[in-house]
C-alpha cells in the first residue's frame, strides 16, 4: 500500500482475471466505478461482475469519493481483487471517472455507477460489438428498473427531437444497434483512445449532465449507439443515501450543469432555455411540499449560477 498526496492507492496485478474464475489474460476492458457512500449498493455490484465467466480480459477500477468509509471500502476492493483509489476529497462524477480511466489499462473502457447490475454476459456482448462495429465509439445496454420499465434516452442537452431519435423502451435482439446522440452516463462503454483523444470528462461538471457532454464530444470521433439486446437494471438513486442537504445539492448541481453544457455546445441563447425550466418549475404552484420547494429553488439557483460564469469555465475548458 502507497500514500500519494493523501490518495491511498491499492496496486493491482499486470494482468487480470477473466470475467469470474480462471487463468489470467490481457486485458480488454476496464470498469471504472466512482463510489460516494455506496458501500452497501458496491457490493453486490462487484459480486455480479465477478460472477460467470467471459472471453474479454477485465479490470475494476473503484473511485471512492467518499472519506467516511475509507477503510471499509479499502477492506472490500481488496477482498475482490480490484483497484481502489481513495480521493481526499469528493472531486465530482466526470473528475473520478478521468482519474479512474487514467489507469485503465483496457483497450474499451465501461463506466458505471454502483447501483448497476450488469451480467459478465452482457458486458462480453457490449465488447464484441464493439470489436466487430469499429466506427462504434461508444456503446451502451439500455438500462430498466426493478420492476422490468427499459428506458433508453437518445438525446442529450440541446438536441431536438425527432421520431429517429425518440426513447427506446423494450428490448429487440441481441445484436441490434440503435444509433444514438446520447448514451447514460450510469452504464457507459466507450473506446479508451477515442476518450484520451478529446479529454475524457468535462471537469467543469462536477454532477449531471456530464454524460450528455462527453456524447457530443464522443460523437465528432464516431458513432453511438445502444446495445438494444442488452439490459442493465440500474437502481436510480442508490448510489448514495438519501438527505434534505444531498437533495438540496443535486438539484442545484442538475441546474448548473444543464445550464452549463447547452451553452458550451450551442451558445449562451440555447442556454436560456433550461433557465427558463428552471424558473417555471419555481412557480409552479403544484410544488407544494417542502422537498419540491428546495429542489425547485436549488435547481434555480443552479442554473442562474451556471449562467453567470459558464463562459469563463467554457473558456478553460477549451
Amino acid at each position: 500500500m502507497g500514500l500519494v498526496m493523501n490518495q491511498v492507492i491499492f496496486p493491482r496485478p499486470a494482468v487480470a482475471r477473466k470475467v469470474g474464475a480462471g487463468p489470467k489474460t490481457e486485458i480488454t476492458c476496464s470498469i471504472v466505478i466512482v463510489a460516494f457512500h455506496s458501500l452497501d449498493e458496491l457490493r453486490p455490484c462487484l459480486k455480479m461482475l465477478r460472477s460467470g465467466s467471459a472471453e474479454a480480459g477485465l479490470e475494476i477500477i473503484v473511485v471512492n469519493n467518499s472519506q467516511a468509509d475509507a477503510v471499509a471500502m479499502a477492506a472490500l476492493c481488496a477482498s475482490e481483487d480490484v483497484l481502489c483509489r481513495q480521493n481526499s476529497v469528493n472531486l465530482g462524477y466526470g473528475a473520478a471517472c478521468n482519474l479512474g480511466a487514467a489507469r485503465a489499462q483496457g483497450r474499451f473502457v465501461l463506466f458505471m455507477n454502483p447501483d448497476v447490475r450488469i451480467s459478465p454476459a452482457s458486458l462480453q456482448l457490449l465488447v464484441d460489438l464493439c470489436e466487430n462495429n469499429t466506427k462504434l465509439v461508444a456503446i451502451g445496454p439500455l438500462q430498466g428498473d426493478a420492476r422490468g420499465r427499459v428506458r433508453g434516452k437518445r438525446r442529450s442537452v440541446g438536441q431536438v427531437w425527432t421520431p429517429a431519435l425518440k426513447t427506446l423502451r423494450r428490448l429487440s435482439a441481441a445484436g441490434t444497434l440503435h444509433a444514438t446522440g446520447f448514451l447514460g452516463g450510469g452504464v457507459l462503454m466507450v473506446r479508451k483512445d477515442a476518450f484520451d483523444r478529446i479529454g475524457g470528462f468535462d471537469e467543469n461538471v462536477f454532477l449531471f449532465h456530464e454524460d450528455d457532454d462527453l456524447c457530443l464530444r464522443l460523437a465528432t470521433q464516431g458513432q453511438l449507439a445502444y446495445a438494444a439486446g442488452v439490459l442493465a437494471v440500474h437502481y436510480a438513486g442508490k448510489s448514495t443515501p438519501p438527505s434534505a442537504a444531498l437533495t438540496e445539492m443535486k438539484a442545484w448541481h442538475l441546474g448548473n450543469s444543464k445550464v452549463y453544457v447547452a451553452r458550451k455546445h450551442y451558445g449562451k441563447v440555447a442556454a436560456f432555455g433550461p433557465l427558463l425550466e428552471a424558473a417555471a418549475k419555481f412557480v409552479n404552484p403544484a410544488i407544494l411540499t417542502s422537498r419540491g420547494r428546495i429542489k425547485a429553488r436549488a435547481f434555480l439557483a443552479g442554473a442562474w449560477s451556471a449562467q453567470l460564469y459558464a463562459k469563463a469555465a467554457i473558456r478553460l475548458a477549451a
